[in-house]
């Protein structure tokens, strides 16, 4: 079994506070460290040196990016609603948001310098109609996998679009089926789903064969999927053993085990990122 590399950022909700704070680990969960704090959805970017994230502080609300570290934050949108960032590539993001209406749309994000909310935040569209859904996910060669809604609002599970919005394809057709996080290379995407009567793990092909679940957890519950920088490996978070940690499964569905433990409940629209280390 090949050692596991890289680091982990994860949310920490504080009932207490009504808030979550961003906390940064290795995969093992060693050199814990706090990131962001009023902060929640952290993204790690593809060569680990920056992360985006959900900012809950009053004078920041919206999505922000900041250093690994937290340092140097700067601001990428203003919408109360963005919600769930997600690298596109170095200086861009996917996100969604219902600052337009109740039902979910598709929006990008810059984060160059001089990136400040208003200059750079643009809505998906196709022939001038907005893409609706939600939780999108980056694939290579500029497409994305999301939560599909028509504009009435109906789920209509995953699907895939071009970048430009053009031909969207259902990639699964449950309407369950969200949160997905599409592999390195491409080729395809966990989500979780409640295809079961309770959140378990899933993956599919990108063009929608070889469906397949992957985690079985008893009377318990599994989701947040996200994958290992090399694409071998998908940790996700579940409440087994009455404890809520994050754990580690094989592409394959083989090799599951326990990563390390988190400080309380995540609720399954939060998010967790498994990112390379930055080179110092």
């Amino acid at each position: 079994m090949l050692p596991l590399s890289g680091q982990i950022a994860f949310p920490v909700c504080d009932p207490k506070r009504d808030t979550c704070d961003i906390w940064l680990a290795s995969v093992d969960g060693s050199n814990r460290q706090l990131v962001v704090e009023e902060a929640s959805e952290p993204a790690i970017s593809p060569n680990g040196s920056k992360i985006a994230f959900r900012s809950w502080n009053d004078s920041t609300l919206g999505l922000m990016v900041s250093n690994i570290d937290g340092t140097q934050p700067q601001r990428v949108s203003r919408g109360l609603e963005d919600a769930c960032p997600y690298w596109a590539f170095a200086e861009l993001l996917v996100f969604h948001s219902t600052k337009e209406g109740p039902t979910p749309r598709l929006y990008t994000a810059g984060t160059w310098e001089g990136a400040n909310g208003l200059n750079n935040v643009q809505d998906m569209r196709y022939h001038l109609q907005p893409i609706y859904g939600q939780y999108p996910a980056w694939v290579p060669h500029n497409r994305i996998v999301y939560k599909y809604f028509d504009q009435a609002g109906n789920y209509r599970g995953l699907y895939i679009v071009n970048a430009d919005g053009s031909n969207p394809t259902p990639v699964t057709d449950n309407p369950d089926d969200t949160m997905p996080s599409v592999s390195p290379r491409g080729d395809k995407v966990a989500f979780m789903s409640r295809r079961t009567g309770k959140w378990e793990v899933f993956v599919v092909n990108i063009d929608g064969s070889g469906l397949k679940q992957l985690t079985h957890s008893g009377s318990y519950e599994s989701g947040l999927p996200t994958w290992s920088p090399d694409g071998n490996y998908i940790a996700f978070v579940s409440n087994r053993e009455d404890q809520w940690a994050i754990w580690v499964i094989n592409g394959d569905g083989s090799g599951e085990r326990k990563l390390f433990d988190l400080d309380g409940p995540l609720p399954w629209w939060e998010r967790i990122s498994w990112g390379p280390k930055s080179a110092p």
